[in-house]
């Protein structure tokens, strides 16, 4: 048995310095994302059909040219490196989840064999076409629900106290589960908040920690809210594809998760509605024949891990489609692989290495010009939290970040201290 962690020395970094897809999985393999042993021993099964090691003499053909048809597709679409590989996973998890009739998944944390086997049985049958359409056609799309936290919080703690039922716009929503989480009060993960202590502060990182998961305990009411995403989730392909997305493979065995995405999706809320829309054009996306013609105006916008995905004319168009369907003194709040250069926000695309995960507000009253960085997170998975420096800048040097999430949270009389 192959035991997580003991990597063999063929995929030592040094091997492949010449095919960076490769370094990429080796990365993977000694650093897996969410510190998951189930995506090290994904990688390693790879590297080893990749090389033909341990592949039955019949298979090493059929393996050799699919493997091939991967990198050349991973290689032209100019990704990087990074989402390249986490896209892959997502394909054969896609296919581990949805076509392995009779097999449990997620495999074995302890042991590569069924991992390796999982892949040799896709990359040899037809089942392969399919990882090969999802690769060209598809981008990663990813629904985690621990993401709106940060949109409950802003709700209760920064929006005007007059306005007692927010109207909200979720922009590339997938299921549209994070504003029927908030809408249900469905709990949210216990947030930390990280950072050093700052002389002089008289509150603790502790207890901001304590009434930010205070706050977002508290049931918020909903205007009429809306969800717009790019594509059809009535389709059963294209909710597949999200679920394969939006957990590593030790996460599918939190049965609790499942359970609440579940019921999430069954939820029927009045003031939540969904629309199949391309927001670039704010109008119906291909294939959708329903009419669309939304003159609503919303307290806020929340466009979370999505503009990354996009070029720059598709997020000028985006950014001013969401400001025409604002209110006066409405917020953006742009949750993304994103950091901010003088004074405007830029994405980490596909084809580049991530940014880090931010929290930003973009203010109507000032016209937008100038995002204020409010949260920056360890991860996309929205659990762990530092304060952002933008907003010393706008609140003055002198305050520290702690008083400054002191004073913003005292100050809001929707929720109370």
């Amino acid at each position: 048995m192959e035991q997580p962690g003991l990597i063999p020395q063929q995929i030592n970094r040094e091997t492949y310095t010449d095919r960076p897809l490769y370094v990429e999985f080796a990365r993977q393999i000694l650093s897996p994302p969410g510190d998951d042993a189930r995506i090290s021993l994904f990688f390693q099964g790879l590297l080893d059909v990749v090389h033909n090691r341990h592949v039955p003499d019949e298979l090493q053909a059929v393996t050799a040219q699919n493997t091939q048809r991967l990198l050349n597709t991973a290689k032209l679409a100019n990704d990087s490196s990074t989402y390249a590989a986490n896209k892959i996973l997502r394909c054969f998890q896609k296919q581990f989840m949805y076509r392995n009739s009779g097999t449990d998944y997620p495999f074995t944390d302890a042991d590569v064999l069924p991992w390796r086997n999982a892949i040799l049985t896709v990359m040899s049958s037809e089942r392969f076409d399919e990882i090969m359409n999802d690769m060209v056609t598809r981008e990663t799309q990813s629904n985690i629900v621990q993401r709106y936290n940060v949109l409950k919080f802003i709700i209760a703690a920064c929006l005007d106290e007059a306005i007692e039922a927010p109207q909200v716009i979720d922009v590339g929503c997938s299921q549209n589960l994070g504003l029927k989480k908030i809408g249900i009060n469905s709990g949210f993960e216990t947030v930390r908040l990280a950072g050093s202590s700052h002389n002089g502060t008289d509150v603790s990182l502790r207890t901001l920690g304590q009434r930010y998961n205070r706050i977002i305990s508290q049931p918020v009411r909903l205007g009429r809210s809306l969800g717009v995403d790019l594509f059809d989730m009535r389709k059963t392909s294209n909710v597949e594809w999200v679920h394969a997305c939006s957990s590593y493979p030790s996460e599918l065995l939190q049965t609790e998760r499942l359970q609440e995405t579940k019921e999430l999706k069954s939820a029927n809320l009045p003031e939540v509605s969904f629309e199949q829309v391309d927001i670039t054009t704010y109008k119906p996306s291909r294939g959708n024949q329903q009419q669309f013609n939304d003159r609503r105006r919303y307290d806020v916008a929340f466009a979370s891990t999505v503009m990354y995905q996009m070029t720059d004319a598709e997020r000028e168009a985006t950014f001013n489609n969401i400001y025409n369907h604002l209110k006066p003194g409405g917020l953006l709040v742009v949750q993304d692989f994103v950091k901010m250069k003088n004074n405007k926000l830029l994405f980490s695309g596909p084809g580049s290495d991530r940014y880090i995960y931010k929290t930003f507000i973009k203010d109507k009253r000032g016209n937008y010009d100038v995002p204020t960085e409010v949260f920056t997170w360890e991860n996309a998975r929205c659990t762990r939290v530092e304060l952002g420096l933008g907003l010393l800048a706008i609140h003055g040097a002198s305050m520290t970040v702690s008083g400054l999430l002191a004073t913003l949270l005292k100050t809001r009389a929707r929720v109370g201290p």
